[in-house]
């Protein structure tokens, strides 16, 4: 069982698994995360952490090489011109009900002594 850290990857691995996706077919794609998520990753990362920290790149990854784990991040990966090609049409967008909870979320209590 293919096991994903991203909750933008999970919809795509249902979708693999219930009906294959043709990568040309594809004209664009919008994720939609809440603001950090959303202000963060490149389409074209230029290192392997800007890779692991980019949303397009890991839904082209996982799309193109059937994978989003450790080797969808090397280099030879970041240079397949597929994955590369994929991931200029992935748009990342911010849904304000996300931030709104992730806030809620991230608010810990803070205990100084």
């Amino acid at each position: 069982m293919l096991q994903v850290e991203h909750p933008a990857l999970d919809p795509l691995v249902e979708m693999r698994a219930c009906r294959p996706l043709r990568v040309g077919d594809i004209d664009c794609i919008e994720v939609r995360t809440f603001s950090f998520a959303a202000r963060i990753g490149r389409q074209d990362p230029g290192s392997e952490l800007g890779a692991r920290f980019s949303i397009p790149f890991a839904v082209a990854a996982l799309l193109v090489l059937g994978s989003a784990g450790y080797e969808s991040f090397q280099d030879d990966t970041r240079g397949n011109e597929d994955v590369r090609n994929l991931a200029r049409r992935v748009q990342v967008r911010e849904e304000l009900s996300y931030t709104r909870v992730s806030m809620a979320i991230s608010k810990s209590p803070l205990l100084a002594r």
